[in-house]
């Protein structure tokens, strides 16, 4: 995650959040004043860069103009040196008073070139930072603007399955440049290798009740484009940020192993508001999905990541989550058994909810590290089961918390084997079950507290 400086209260965020989570700054005026600082850093080392080149230009003239000083002595000795540098200046050879001006000549010359070389390197370093930051703005526009965006790799078909429901607005879709289609009932889409389907709605979810609506490929397909082309309840799908329906796209790709993610174009998921359960098991089962996208939102809801990711067994990077506070069971089960998965997201959050953390890196067999937890006030069930299974981790993250919880730490580092050291645990007050199990399966461990 890249991090940002607020330029009102000067705290750090992400610069995937809407704006500032403490004074509610935009996180584009944050990023314009970032670029405005870089700009000016670049330009006063640029203006150093000349002073010195003039500093050395005038020592250089100075040197060659001046006579070497004389020390000051009484006026015999004055006569006498005086007489004396008069002769050593006249058997000066005229080829060693050379020497002496081309060797000033030549190392002030070397000076400038080398700072002249330092500040073509600077730069161009700055122009390249310059681009970078403009193309990837560009790039997530593009993601953004882009609707929710099937596109197959082979041919086959795409159904669109009604599952009990009837939505208040129709389903859209566009395969390719051709007429927009409505659809309201389950319908088979024929697609050939290369074509691509985009999907809309006007709806606030497309799960009601027990009924849902699901997107089912029946061949290989590229998945990319913006969610909120599905449930925009507004005109502009590409500005929406807000999900206003609990379980909006739950279960939405669940056991869907024919989606895969495309090598440039993302899934983007822009969200900053969020309700509950919104994206529950979205991609559940989701076999062959590599890369997540990106989650920026800072206040979460109850179960709104839910198992978003569970049984995504070749997911290798975990998406950044920047929420310092948490609700109930908001990560529970979120990366369960995404095998491929070694290291996991920064975990910022020093405020717990009941089950918050539950199972989250659940059978994440290849998960070799741990992230920091800085929390120091504990909530019911939070670590619960967090690291269950992971039997490649080998060091546990500190654990700093004072004030714990009923089944805090329960079932923690359960079937942990590489872990050989327990981490510190500096609570002096216990909690019913609070460490219950914490360490059970650990073999290797060496020093349980």
């Amino acid at each position: 995650m890249a991090l940002i400086k607020c330029p009102d209260c000067g705290k750090m965020f992400s610069e995937y959040a809407e704006s500032c989570p403490v004074c509610g700054c935009p996180v584009e005026d944050a990023k314009r004043e970032q670029f405005t600082e870089q700009k000016e850093e670049e330009n006063n080392i640029i203006s150093d860069t000349e002073q010195i080149v003039q500093s050395d230009s005038i020592e250089s003239d100075i040197k060659k103009d001046s006579p070497e000083a004389i020390p000051l002595s009484n006026d015999n000795e004055c006569e006498t040196n005086s007489s004396s540098e008069a002769k050593r200046t006249e058997s000066l050879d005229d080829s060693s008073m050379e020497d002496v001006v081309y060797s000033d000549d030549n190392d002030s010359k070397e000076k400038k070139i080398l700072v002249l070389l330092a500040a073509i390197i600077l730069g161009v370093l700055f122009l390249l930072g310059v681009s970078y930051y403009f193309i990837s703005i560009d790039h997530e526009n593009e993601d953004i603007a882009n609707p929710l965006t099937f596109e197959a790799i082979e041919d086959g078909e795409i159904k669109v399955e009604f599952n009990n429901i009837a939505l208040t607005y129709p389903i859209t879709y566009q395969k390719n440049e051709d007429d927009i289609q409505t659809i309201s009932t389950t319908t088979i889409i024929s697609i050939l290798a290369g074509d691509k389907l985009s999907f809309f709605s006007n709806n606030s979810s497309l799960n009601i009740d027990d009924g849902s609506v699901r997107i089912v490929p029946a061949n290989k397909c590229y998945i990319y484009g913006n969610v909120m082309s599905l449930i925009n309840d507004d005109s502009d799908y590409t500005k929406d940020k807000v999900i206003s329906s609990k379980y909006a796209l739950s279960y939405f790709f669940m056991a869907t192993d024919k989606i895969y993610s495309h090598p440039t174009k993302k899934l983007v998921l822009p969200a900053t508001t969020l309700t509950e359960g919104c994206y529950e098991g979205m991609f559940s089962g989701c076999t062959n999905l590599t890369a997540s996208p990106n989650l920026p939102a800072t206040t979460l809801t109850e179960r709104c990541y839910k198992g978003m990711f569970s049984g995504c067994a070749n997911l290798t990077h975990a998406p950044v989550l920047p929420a310092t506070e948490l609700t109930n069971a908001c990560y529970k089960e979120m990366f369960f058994r995404c095998t491929s998965l070694t290291a996991p997201p920064q975990l910022p959050a020093t405020v717990m909810a009941e089950d918050c953390y539950a199972y989250m890196f659940g059978e994440c067999t290849n998960l070799k590290t741990a992230p920091v937890l800085p929390a120091s006030t504990l909530a019911i069930g939070c670590y619960g089961s967090m690291f269950e299974g992971c039997i490649k981790l080998v060091i546990a993250p500190e654990l700093p918390a004072t004030s714990l919880a009923e089944y805090c730490y329960h079932n923690m580092f359960s079937g942990c084997e590489s872990l050989t050291a327990a981490p510190e645990l500096p609570a002096k007050k216990l909690i019913e079950g609070c460490y219950d199990d914490m360490f059970e399966g650990c073999t290797n461990l060496n020093n349980n507290r």
